[in-house]
C-alpha cells in the first residue's frame, strides 16, 4: 500500500506541475491576445473619429452649397433663377 501511496502523490505532483505549466502558457498566450485586441480597439476608434470629422465637413459642406443655392446672387446658372 505504500508504495501505491506514494505513486499516486507523484502523480499528483506531476499533473499539478503540468496542469502549471499549461495555466503559464494560456496566460501568455491570453495577455497577447489582449494587446492585440487593444489594438484594434484603438484603430477602430480612430476610424470611427475620422469618419466622424469627414461626416461633419460633408455636412456643412452641403450646407454652404445649399445656402450658395438659395441665394438669387449665388453661383448657380442662369436657368434656377427663374
Amino acid at each position: 500500500m505504500r508504495t501505491s501511496a506514494k505513486a499516486s502523490v507523484m502523480k499528483e505532483s506531476d499533473t499539478a506541475f503540468i496542469m502549471k505549466g499549461y495555466s503559464v502558457v494560456l496566460i501568455k498566450k491570453l495577455e497577447e491576445k489582449n494587446e492585440e485586441l487593444e489594438q484594434t480597439i484603438a484603430e477602430l476608434r480612430r476610424a470611427h473619429e475620422r469618419i466622424l470629422e469627414l461626416n461633419s465637413d460633408l455636412e456643412n459642406r452641403v450646407k454652404e452649397r445649399t445656402a450658395e443655392l438659395e441665394t438669387p446672387t449665388g453661383n448657380c446658372p442662369t436657368p434656377f433663377l427663374k
